[in-house]
């Protein structure tokens, strides 16, 4: 079976992780619909480390489309996820769904033991809608009706097969028109950029103050940052060339977003692709 799973992960190249419309959620509300997870809910999750089973808040949901599905029958029950989702195994920690083989032991809310009894791959025709979101503290939750253990990955930061990243962006719900193109701007000039998880190396005196000491005061609205058009964190340089008026709501919150997508990359980590998505706030 699993040789099924090479060829299609090798033909999809990027893997993100996510579910597919209809897999059930344990959360404190009852089973519910990934789709119909949204921020704020609370779901059942489980601490890796200390076993502790507890009610924890949904801080982001995500919605993207993709044409590579795992299908995994667990205890008489299938679960259709991607190749890149993480179960817990026991005895060996969170492995890839597309790593998974028949016989695997996975764990429901209680301990017990789920056993993987069937494992195919599928490359749909046409893209399919797939949801995932980030839990609070564990970052770990539970799917289908036998509350199979997964963790919540990072649907966000996509690992290709040659080791290099994609990372995937979010819009701000209220951001208009103007700021959205602005944010794709940003996203298509690092994807031209060589990127990579980079030690910031940044001057003495401020991006805002070097930018307004070359063009002067009005050069930046009020409403605007002065932002490195490659960031810093991922090799860009703290010069003027790489320098630009960006408004401040898109600046500040692309830049905690790849802060936060990079933070557990080694260093030299290459990023390949940049790319705004919708965040899915029902």
């Amino acid at each position: 079976m699993n040789s099924g799973f090479n060829k299609a992960a090798n033909s999809a190249g990027v893997k993100p992780s996510c579910f597919v419309a209809g897999t059930l959620v344990m959360a404190v509300a009852g089973m519910v619909a990934i789709e119909k997870i949204k921020s704020g809910d609370k779901v059942i999750s489980t601490d890796p480390e200390t076993m502790e089973t507890s009610p924890k808040t949904v801080l982001e949901t995500y919605i993207r489309e993709v044409t590579t599905l795992v299908h995994l029958t667990v205890n008489g029950e299938e679960i259709v996820t991607t190749v890149d989702h993480p179960f817990y195994v026991k005895n060996q920690g969170f492995i890839k769904a597309g790593e998974l083989i028949v016989g695997d032991e996975l764990l429901d809310v209680n301990g017990n033991v789920l056993l993987v009894e069937n494992f195919d791959v599928e490359l749909t025709d046409e893209p399919v809608k797939v949801y995932n979101f980030k839990v609070e503290d564990f970052h770990t939750y539970h799917v289908g009706e036998n509350g199979v253990w997964v963790h919540n990955s990072n649907c966000k930061l996509i690992k290709n097969d040659d080791g290099t990243y994609d990372a995937e962006l979010s819009y701000k719900e209220d951001w208009t028109p103007g700021q959205r193109a602005e944010a794709d701007a940003k996203c298509k000039a690092l994807s031209k950029a060589d990127t990579a998880k980079t030690i910031p190396e940044r001057g003495s005196t401020s991006a805002s103050k070097k930018y307004k000491n070359e063009y002067g005061e009005n050069s930046v609205l009020k409403t605007q940052d002065v932002d490195h058009t490659i960031d810093l964190q991922l090799g860009g340089i703290d010069d003027i060339h790489n320098m630009n008026p960006l408004d401040k709501s898109v600046n500040r919150s692309l830049g905690s977003q790849i802060a936060y997508l990079i933070k557990n990359l080694d260093y030299g980590t290459v990023l390949r692709n940049f790319k705004m998505v919708d965040q899915k706030n029902l």
